[in-house]
């Protein structure tokens, strides 16, 4: 069974991880969101089965949360339940229509916060599937959010349902389209329930009609025989399952129908008027705690409004401890108070006292003795109340004997989960009430949160000074850019470099000096790079482009743009060198390549037309390119191992003796062949041997993908008998030459091509042929 989803929506970090925890040990998923625009993105790709809502949260009002809620799809029916300890804010709340389901207020027990939200969870309990059989239910409410859950939680249940506002509206609907069975709430303007119930009595029509009334206010035995002499068949008390109000309806339905009186009662005036009057009279019992509950804590409010006011304006953090203690003391009317900060051993160091000005400085500075007590304190991340929360309590009386107070509160100082400190409260005062420790809590979350701000500009500022000393010594030109590309920053180095005064280029367009520089580059390139494994660059290098200096000369450049984003502001770094140095380093390299390049061809020409000379125009040595095509292709086998090379030349013999060759002809060819596919076999990969067919020869090619024979070696490698290295023929090499008419060559870096052709019949010729006299092939 699926556990069911909670959203916790509450911006104290402490009491959002006590939610959690009692939560998820009744069984329930909890989801955290620190404001109201984590929970919308939160609700946007998922569904809850509940929320509870603080009413003042960082960015969005309660009350408006609650709407943008309703408006989600997957919110649509899901119980939202107000949970704060502004009375003013729950009665605010209750005041709007469509909006919470329910109202729990700070603080509350873990125990009592799971049982309501099980409530809020659990699905009414009754026998069938879908009790309800198509019963045609009009249910009256004047709360709209109300009328829709009951709505909802009825058809269900298997009704049809049909819904008014008022009971004047639902007489008009049930005399119109009588239902089955009428549920309405007891407390409702123009017409109230116990006036539409008589009214139902007094409609011929209408006059056998059951009528359910539910109510959370008409719950004592008065209102029950109020109800009944009005003709109710049934007055159930209003709770987040409905439980008792299917029940009651389900047996409205099943009994016989109400008989109708022949003159039916009227309601009896002065019961009438004494509950309405009973009912006044507890709303305005409520209100009144509750207005003067909101009075003290209205007065809180203001005293921490004024301690915020306070650590706005501080610059250090004994300022801010300091002031912390007076608005707390002065908010308590009464008090003593001493501030310790933890230092990197986890000792606590007192920094600001309060009351304590004739006390030695070492008594203070451990606490009285009980220093132990502000680690609890700290370890726990909550208030601790002496005496009634701690145990030993003798020593805690005698804590309290030093301190001069018969109450002592102990707040933890905190900045999320990390520990800074402690406040320590005395008071005169024996109890303290919630909402002291309340106060405390906040003033102490504040102060937590001030302390640690304080700690991260102090922090920020010397970054900054170290960050400005490594831009202003660095060697390159820095230079930062705001949105509308006008510069904001303009290191020493790009004073040297554009031979410009920083006054005078902050705040002007970078184009003036960089025209060419496209700060949107980032962009594109990050656009360029998207895809589901991969991020777009942080930096782009633009360049060469030409920059000016201020006096107009053009110089070529080379630029790094990095982005960030700060409070929605684009931000560009550009480092910038000059690269007219590099251009001409390069120009000269790219003419001394172009040399060498010449000067290889140069060699490689003459030793061909040595090598050609040499062999009396036997050997031809040309690029891969150059070589002519063949007759029709007979063989083309892939060379693997050694151990395939005496069936290919058994192939050879074949393919030769049947083009007519004679026996020590054929020999010849076959043994310059295994030369061949011996040097492609031990110094190439990925060779081929293929045998072409033409009328009076037959060529042998040999193709591998070795390194190749270099141009300084191939004199000896062709020319020198036993000469070998890695990328050579060596002795095979003179013996291809040796046994073939003709050998065709094409060496270089990406492999070999040996070709050798051996004519059918010896053709008559005088002497060797010419230098560079070649036959047609």
């Amino acid at each position: 069974m699926t556990p069911p989803t909670i959203l916790v929506i509450e911006d104290n970090p402490a009491t959002r991880k006590i939610v959690r925890l009692a939560l998820e040990s009744a069984g329930c998923a909890v989801l955290e969101a620190p404001d109201g625009r984590t929970a919308l993105e939160l609700m946007d790709g998922q569904a809850a089965d509940l929320a509870l809502v603080d009413l003042v949260l960082p960015d969005i009002d309660g009350m408006e949360l609650v709407y943008r809620l309703r408006s989600l799809p997957q919110a649509d029916g899901m119980p939202i339940l107000a949970f704060s300890a502004f009375h003013s804010k729950m009665e605010q709340a209750r005041s709007q229509p469509n909006g919470f389901t329910g109202y729990i207020p700070k603080p509350v027990e873990p125990s009592r916060l799971v049982e309501v939200v099980r409530s809020y969870l659990a699905p009414p309990r009754l026998p069938p599937a879908q009790p309800g059989q198509s019963w045609h239910v009009l249910a009256v409410d004047d709360d709209p959010l109300q009328l829709k859950l009951l709505k909802i939680h009825l058809e269900q249940l298997g009704f049809r349902v049909s819904t008014a506002a008022d009971g004047s509206e639902a007489l008009q609907q049930a005399r119109a389209c009588p239902p089955d069975v009428l549920l309405s709430d007891v407390l409702m303007p123009r017409l109230d329930g116990f006036r539409l119930c008589q009214a139902v009595r007094q409609d011929p029509q209408l006059a056998r009609l059951p009528v359910v009334l539910v109510s959370a206010a008409y719950t004592e035995e008065a209102d029950r025989k109020l109800a009944e002499s009005a003709g109710a068949t049934a007055l159930v008390l209003r709770t987040p399952d409905l439980q008792e109000v299917v029940a009651a309806l389900l047996a409205s339905l099943n009994r016989s129908p109400q008989p109708t009186r022949d003159h039916p009662a009227a309601l009896p005036p002065e019961d009438y008027t004494h509950r309405v009057v009973r009912q006044l009279e507890r709303q305005t019992a409520t209100s009144g705690s509750l207005a003067e509950r909101l009075f003290a804590l209205e007065a809180r409010l203001t005293m921490l409004a004024r301690l915020g006011a306070d650590l706005q304006n501080a610059s250090a953090i004994e300022p801010i401890l300091d002031q912390m203690l007076h608005r707390c003391l002065d908010a308590a009317g009464e008090g003593k108070g001493l501030a310790y900060l933890l230092g990197p051993c986890g000792e606590f160091s007192l920094r600001a006292e309060l009351g304590y000005a004739g006390e030695p400085r070492e008594r203070l500075e451990g606490f009285f003795g009980h220093a132990e007590l502000l680690h609890r304190a700290v370890a726990a991340g909550e208030p601790v109340v002496a005496p009634s929360s701690l145990a030993l309590a003798d020593r805690v009386r005698g804590l309290m004997v030093r301190a001069g107070a018969r109450s002592l509160l102990i707040i933890p100082l905190m900045s999320g989960q990390e520990p800074l400190g402690a406040l320590a409260l005395a008071f005169a005062r024996r109890d303290l009430g919630e909402e002291q420790v309340a106060l405390a809590r906040s003033a102490g979350s504040q102060a937590g949160h001030a302390i640690h701000l304080t700690r991260t500009l102090s922090r920020l500022a010397e970054s900054e000074a170290r960050l400005a000393g490594i831009i202003g010594s660095a060697l390159d030109a820095i230079i930062t850019t705001d949105e509308q590309r006008r510069i904001t920053l303009f290191n020493a180095a790009a004073e040297e470099l554009f031979r410009c005064a920083a006054s005078e280029a902050l705040g002007q367009p970078i184009d003036r000096l960089i025209p060419g520089l496209r700060l949107n580059a980032l962009e594109e390139a990050s656009q360029a790079c998207a895809g589901p494994r991969m991020a777009g660059p942080s930096r782009v290098l633009q360049g060469p482009m030409a920059a000016r200096r201020a006096d107009g000369e053009e110089f070529p450049t080379e630029a790094t743009v990095s982005q960030i984003e700060v409070a929605g502001q684009k931000i560009h770094t550009v480092i910038l060198r000059e690269i007219t140095q590099r251009l001409q380093a390069e120009a000269e390299l790219k003419g001394v390549h172009q040399r060498l390049l010449q000067a290889e061809a140069e060699k490689k020409r003459f030793c061909r037309e040595l090598i050609q000379a040499v062999t009396g125009g036997k050997l031809r040595l040309v690029d891969a390119a150059e070589m002519p095509a063949c007759g029709e292709l007979a063989l083309c086998v892939p060379l693997e191992s050694a151990r395939d090379m005496a069936g290919l030349r058994q192939e050879i013999r074949s393919l030769a003796g049947l083009a007519g060759m004679p026996g020590n002809t054929v020999d010849d060819l076959v043994l310059a062949s295994g030369e061949a596919i011996a040097n492609a076999l031990k110094y190439g990969v990925d060779g081929r041997c293929e045998v072409y067919l033409m009328s009076d020869r037959v060529v042998v090619q040999v193709t591998d993908h070795g390194k190749g024979i270099h141009t300084e070696d191939l004199p000896r490698a062709v020319l020198q008998p036993g000469f070998s290295t890695i990328a050579s023929l060596g002795m095979g090499y003179t013996l291809m030459l040796a046994l073939a008419d003709r050998v065709w060559l094409a060496t270089g870096e990406l492999g070999t091509v040996v070709r050798l052709v051996k004519f059918i019949s010896p053709p008559e010729r005088e002497g060797c042929l010419p230098l560079l006299q070649w036959e047609p092939f």
